[in-house]
């Protein structure tokens, strides 16, 4: 069932709840769906309405990672996750739904909010040598299959494509290797060696890059 069949068959009046039985999607996929052909939900004055997440009330470094603009009722039954809220992974460039009320719920106890992460890179670990790893089974280069390396895919989300593994690397200018912000990480070509980073002797610049002589 497309998403044209979808609107016209809740604007004729069949329940999420039928079209749910009916074409076999999640309550996500056909809000979703709602969304791209802009189909308003009906009104139900049984119903709680529930208050979206303001800007205001997300601390202001992560207020660009939500989308505030996309908010919606999700689950059904047990399974009833209330209205959630939809933030990009800090980590890769999915994006995923948080509940509004476990946010709410978090900030009003003091809980200090972390980068999003989505359920692909929540299994994640550091090795002995200070590398964080993600877990990211869908990634091309994947180590076993598995695992990425952060500042891999922080600066793959930054450059918004994969990195050539044979002929690119990622430097930390800090010497850091579980400091993955993108303005400690460095593209290099080819392996960069131990310990080694290129920077201005006089005014102790990282914005280095290879000039063209004359």
């Amino acid at each position: 069932m497309n998403d044209e069949e979808l609107s016209n068959k809740y604007k004729s009046g069949a329940s999420v709840s039928q079209l749910m039985a009916e074409s076999g999607l999640s309550r996500y996929k056909i809000m979703s769906s709602f969304l791209r052909t802009g189909t308003q939900l009906r009104e139900n004055a049984q119903a709680r309405v529930p208050v979206e997440l303001r800007p205001d009330e997300v601390p202001e470094e992560h207020r660009e990672s939500f989308h505030f603009e996309t908010q919606f009722v999700d689950g059904v039954g047990a399974k009833r996750r209330g209205l959630v809220i939809e933030r990009d992974c800090n980590y890769c460039p999915n994006t995923y739904t948080v509940p509004v009320a476990q946010i709410r719920g978090d900030l009003g106890r003091g809980r200090k909010m972390r980068p999003g992460k989505c359920g692909d890179c929540r299994g994640s670990f550091v090795t002995k040598d200070g590398y964080v790893w993600i877990h990211k089974p869908d990634h091309p280069n994947a180590y076993n299959k598995r695992y990425v390396p952060e500042h891999i895919l922080a600066m793959e989300k930054h450059l918004n494509r994969y990195l050539d593994s044979t002929h690119e690397s990622v430097h930390h200018i800090d010497g850091d290797r579980s400091n993955n912000d993108i303005s400690n990480l460095q593209l290099r070509t080819r392996y960069h060696g131990k310990g080694q980073a290129w920077k201005c002797n006089a005014c102790g610049s990282t914005d280095v890059g290879p000039v063209q002589l004359a």
